[in-house]
């Protein structure tokens, strides 16, 4: 499955970026372990010629420097680019063992707003249509609402963390 799905990935990564303009300030940041798919070379076939990163900074960097961060599988960087407020695009399938049953009105709701695409065309159709004005769609408050619900159960930041968990293992001690 994860042999299957990578290829998937790149492939996907493809398709996306065949449908954006060259215009677009694109930057491409692989997962840092190409694990022999060569996905550089796939690109490069494909005549794909936004800018790939070169890892000399980290990706929280790079996502922080850039209008919008468009992902192509829900990971941690989009729990991260999320959490951290940075306007994102994520594509990804809704296959059923990708999610659990509770995440997907979360995951419904973003993808009502425009943050979850479930293919990389209808995410490059959204990103086409936000490119230009990315902060009104980001700063809209039915995107933000969808944002901070996701985050609040998949991506919560809190100042006092130990507590917090401290108190989430008692609860869930005592339910055991």
């Amino acid at each position: 499955m994860g042999v299957i799905r990578e290829k998937k990935n790149h492939e996907d990564t493809i398709l996306f970026l065949r449908q954006i303009p060259d215009d677009f300030d694109l930057f491409i940041r692989p997962y840092p372990a190409d694990r022999g798919w060569n996905l550089a070379k796939m690109l490069q076939d494909a005549k794909i010629q936004f800018a790939v990163d070169d890892f000399s900074q980290n990706s929280l960097f790079h996502m922080g420097q850039r209008k919008l961060v468009v992902i192509n599988k829900a990971c941690t960087g989009f729990l991260e680019t999320l959490a951290a407020n940075v306007p994102t695009v994520v594509f990804h399938s809704l296959e059923p063992a990708v999610f659990r049953q509770e995440a997907l009105p979360y995951i419904k709701k973003l993808e009502s707003v425009g943050i979850f695409c479930t293919n990389p065309v209808s995410a490059a159709k959204h990103v086409k249509q936000v490119y230009p004005d990315v902060e009104s769609w980001w700063n809209q408050p039915e995107v933000q609402e969808a944002r901070q619900e996701f985050i609040y159960q998949y991506a919560r930041l809190s100042q006092n963390f130990l507590k917090d968990w401290k108190q989430e293992f008692r609860r869930v001690l005592k339910e055991n």
